[in-house]
Formats: C-alpha cells, structure tokens, sequence
C-alpha cells in the first residue's frame, strides 16, 4: 500500500485554503460595497400651544368704601382664559389695567385679591354718600348701644351684629329685668363713639329690613340696646311682620287682666208703718242710713 507523505497532505491543505481565500477575494470584488446611509429621524413632537392669557386688575390689599384707591393698592396679572372665565360674572365689566382703577373712590369694601370692577367705584366724579353704602332693600337706623359689651373699634363698615334688648318691669314673665336678641347679621354702615356730659355714649347706623325699623327704634327709646359682633357667615333673621311694637309685644309678654272690684252688697231695707205713715230704713254694712 503506497502512502502519502506528510509533505503531499501539507501542500494539498495549504492549495485548498489559499483556493477559498481566491474565492473570497473575486466575490468581494463583483459585489459593490454598501454605502451607509443617514441615520433614522426621530419625528420631532410640537409643544402643546400656550393657553391664551387674560390681563387682569386685582387688589393687592383689602379697600374700605369711601378709599381713594392709589397705585399700590392695585397690581396686574395674566391668568389663562379658563380661570378667567370660571372667576368672572357674565353682567360684571373688569378692569385690564391698572389706571382704570386708580383714583377712584371704592364705593363697596373690596378684600384683598378680588378683581377689580367698575361696579365696585363710585362714578368718575362723583363722592360717595350714605345712602350709597344702603344695601338695595334696606333702611339705615341709628340707634345708641351700651359701651361695655363692645368695642366700637372692632366695627367697620362691611361687619355684622346681632342686636339685643334689655328691658326691666313689673310684668311676672320679666322677672325684673330680661334681655333678648331681637335682630340678627345686621350689616353695620358706621360706627361711632362719642363723649356726652362725661359718659361715653356708643351709636351704631344699621341698615335694616323696613319692616324691622320701627321695632329697632321701639326698642332703642324704650329700652336698652347691645350689640355683639358674629360671623358675616352666620345666618340672618327673618323680617318680622308686625308693623306697631311694644315692650310686651317684642317681649311676648302675656296680657295681665285688671283685677276688678266686687260689687257691694245691697243694702238692706226695713219698713215700718205706724197708722198710715210709712217710715223706711236702709242699713249698709251694718249701719243706719
């Protein structure tokens, strides 16, 4: 058996191998190389629009009626659209800048923050007035109130009181001396202390319903009346509808009957006939009349 030496087996791998690498080189030469192209784009995403914004004119602090507003009471802001639309009232016209507002006479207390309208000042020109600061459906009373129970200069105009009367009698559902609220959340318009013969004499101008007035004026000429300071949250008193007033009425007080005096008894008569003459005799609580 004739063998291959090493030498022949050698030189056959080493023809093949130098054959594939040939074979490699032709077929990279006929086929055209690959040219990169461009990398992908990311499509770029367009920012959502800005919400349209709406100038507004707001105070920067709280403003008393009768205040000449002054350029620091006010200031400017952008709000967008919708929250614009949610603060305003569609019959309300609103200041957009600031000069609009400035040197005009608050003619309602403005709190601090709220947006600035042309129904909250007087008209150019024009000074408020008392009756200005009337609520619609209202009247102004002024009446005194006892100085221990408040402090007047904790009152501005814009608060709320309750008003209670103290009255003293004989009546037996009095028992002497009763004190009741007769009028609750009245809005106060002024508020004023004041000194007379040496004693501090406290006065108060409510606006009250018509149909309360007359029994706030019964009461402050008849009796004693106080004032306590409530929440402007708290609930307000039902209009009363009687028109005249007294202390028994405003109280409930009970008609008390005048006792009535029994009537004497009749008196008793004799008669006495002596002959033809008549002689009468009457005797009242026992004696001879």
């Amino acid at each position: 058996m004739k063998t291959i030496s090493p030498l022949v087996v050698t030189f056959g791998v080493v023809a093949v191998a130098m054959a594939l690498v040939a074979a490699y080189i032709v077929k990279q030469s006929l086929t055209p190389p690959i040219v990169a192209g461009p990398p992908p784009q990311t499509p770029e995403v367009e920012p959502p629009p800005e919400p349209p914004l709406v100038r507004i004119v707001y105070a920067r602090k709280n403003i008393a009626s009768g205040d000449l507003v002054e350029l620091e009471d006010v200031d400017v802001k952008s709000i967008p659209e919708k929250d614009y639309q949610e603060k305003k009232r569609d019959d309300v016209s609103y200041f957009s800048h600031p000069g609009v507002a400035v040197g005009r006479i608050a003619k309602v207390p403005i709190k601090a923050g709220r947006l600035l309208a042309e129904e909250m000042f007087e008209p150019i020109g024009q000074l408020p007035t008392t009756s200005g600061k009337i609520p619609e459906g209202r009247v102004a009373v002024t009446v005194s109130v006892a100085g221990s129970h408040l402090d007047l200069g904790l009152l501005d105009e814009g608060s709320f009181v309750n008003l209670a009367y103290t009255v003293s009698g004989e009546h037996p559902d009095l028992g002497g001396t009763a004190t009741k609220t007769i009028l609750e959340r009245v809005p106060v318009i002024t508020a004023a202390v004041g000194d007379s013969q040496g004693e501090q004499t406290n006065s108060l101008t409510v606006a009250v319903k018509p149909a309360d007035a007359n029994m706030l004026i019964t009461a402050a000429q008849s009796g004693l009346l106080s004032a306590t300071l409530v929440s402007a949250h708290s609930a307000e008193s039902p209009a009363v509808t009687e028109n005249m007033f007294t202390e028994a009425s405003i109280f409930n007080l009970r008609e008390i009957e005048e006792p009535v005096e029994p009537e004497p008894d009749p008196p008793f008569v004799a008669e006495s006939w002596n002959g033809s003459e008549l002689t009468v005799f009457e005797f009242t609580e026992g004696r001879r009349k």
